[in-house]
């Protein structure tokens, strides 16, 4: 079947081609780096997404993902017990408002009370779905900080040659060089 050849290919050629070249590339790096997973945990952005204009639920949203980064970095196998029973205890009902299924809420709450009762202390990875939810909350918002902050605050967070692409003048789809029949015109 061909269309089934032509996917095989082009998954191959992405993943042993395109996917490592990219991955080699000072922007992979950069966009790691800039990742909102990664980059809040540093103050000079937690303290720019404060100032932000956002609403209750993105508020919320970035104390959740702080919460859950700090709970995250803890090494402490005693203070992770205590952080564990803390978030839960402050964000626990606050799953289902980010976004955060109703079925992983109660994995999660499963997790934390098997843990209580073990005296053990959670997994570094236990409130990764909530803080994935919070940091989808968070996009619009950073993304916002990240064109508002500009320059000053990517370099302070270490970047070197990423901007902001700016948005097309002319929308997908616009003839660009007046030939209709060709629909890669203007590539």
């Amino acid at each position: 079947d061909h269309l089934s050849a032509a996917y095989d290919t082009t998954l191959r050629t992405v993943r042993f081609d395109i996917f490592p070249r990219f991955k080699t590339s000072d922007m992979y790096s950069e966009l790691l780096a800039l990742h909102p997973g990664q980059t809040i945990r540093r103050p000079v952005v937690r303290q720019a997404l404060e100032k932000a204009a956002m609403g209750p639920l993105q508020r919320m949203a970035l104390q959740v993902c702080a919460d859950a980064a700090d709970f995250a970095d803890c090494s402490d196998g005693t203070k992770r017990v205590a952080l564990g029973a803390a978030f839960r205890e402050a964000h626990g009902a606050q799953f289902g408002e980010l976004g955060v299924s109703a079925a992983e809420a109660n994995r999660i709450n499963a997790e934390c009370d098997k843990a209580a009762a073990e005296g053990t202390a959670l997994r570094a990875e236990a409130f990764r779905p909530v803080a994935r939810a919070g940091l989808n909350q968070l996009c619009e918002a950073y993304i916002g900080l990240l064109g508002a902050e500009g320059a000053s605050l990517l370099a302070d967070l270490g970047s070197k040659s990423f901007a902001l692409a700016q948005p097309d003048p002319k929308p997908p789809g616009v003839d660009r060089d007046g030939d209709d029949d060709d629909y890669a015109a203007g590539w």
